[in-house]
């Protein structure tokens, strides 16, 4: 133990004789925490966090996979009279039968992105990313705000 404390307090010394090479040290060090710090965040918020839903370990997504020719750019939905990446057929089939008793479906929403939209903030105009979702969107993922 004696020669643990002889090495940090000749440690400190050196350190104390070549400041510009402590304080560069120690920049260098918080840059790198703070910067893992940041990165971390970023992932717990993106990747680790859950969705603030009941059950999420049972959300599932389902996807167009008909391949290329049937994949066109535009959005689907009841208002709109688009083709899209999932038809508006198989939705409505797919809510056809997630109504009757015996389905594995317990909810079902469909969203899909719209791109860049302008939208007013305030008295400031912004260029925000939205989204186009179906009526029971929130109903499905917030439930706890649409109790009677």
């Amino acid at each position: 133990m004696q020669t643990l404390w002889q090495d940090l307090r000749y440690g400190a010394r050196i350190l104390m004789k070549q400041k510009s090479i402590t304080v560069i040290a120690v920049l260098s060090l918080a840059l790198g925490i703070g910067a893992n710090t940041a990165l971390f965040s970023v992932v717990d918020a993106v990747l680790l966090k859950t969705l603030p839903v009941k059950e999420p370990e049972r959300l599932a997504l389902f996807e167009w996979r008909a391949g290329r020719s049937f994949r066109t750019s535009g959005i689907g939905g009841e208002s709109y009279e688009a083709t899209s990446l999932f038809r508006h057929e198989v939705f409505t089939r797919m809510r056809q039968a997630q109504a009757a008793p015996d389905s594995p479906l317990s909810d079902l929403f469909a969203f899909a992105p719209l791109g860049e939209l302008n939208a007013v903030v305030g008295q400031q105009a912004e260029v925000v990313s939205g989204q186009v979702v179906s009526g029971s969107y929130y109903a499905c993922l917030y439930p706890h705000f649409y109790l009677s």
